[in-house]
C-alpha cells in the first residue's frame, strides 16, 4: 500500500506539525483563525448581548450551589 493511501501512524496525510509555530503555514493559519473568530463574534454579537434567559440562569445557579455543597461535604 502506498504511503499516501495509508494513515501514517495516526497523522493526517498532508499535515506536517513538525514545522512548528513559527512556520509560514502556521502564521497564515493563525491569521485565518483570528479572522474567523472575529467574524463569528460579529455574527453572534446580538445573541451574546441578550444574555442568559432567567430560567436558564436559575438552573445554572442551582447546579453551582449543588457542586459547591458537594465539594464542601467531600472535604469533611
Amino acid at each position: 500500500m502506498s504511503q499516501q493511501g495509508s494513515n501514517q501512524g495516526g497523522m493526517i496525510p498532508g499535515s506536517d506539525w513538525s514545522m512548528g509555530l513559527n512556520s509560514p503555514t502556521s502564521v497564515s493559519q493563525a491569521t485565518v483563525l483570528a479572522s474567523l473568530g472575529g467574524k463569528l463574534r460579529n455574527l453572534y454579537a446580538d445573541l451574546i448581548a441578550e444574555g442568559v434567559p432567567e430560567h436558564l440562569a436559575e438552573i445554572v445557579s442551582r447546579l453551582d450551589a449543588g457542586e459547591t455543597s458537594e465539594r464542601e461535604s467531600a472535604r469533611t
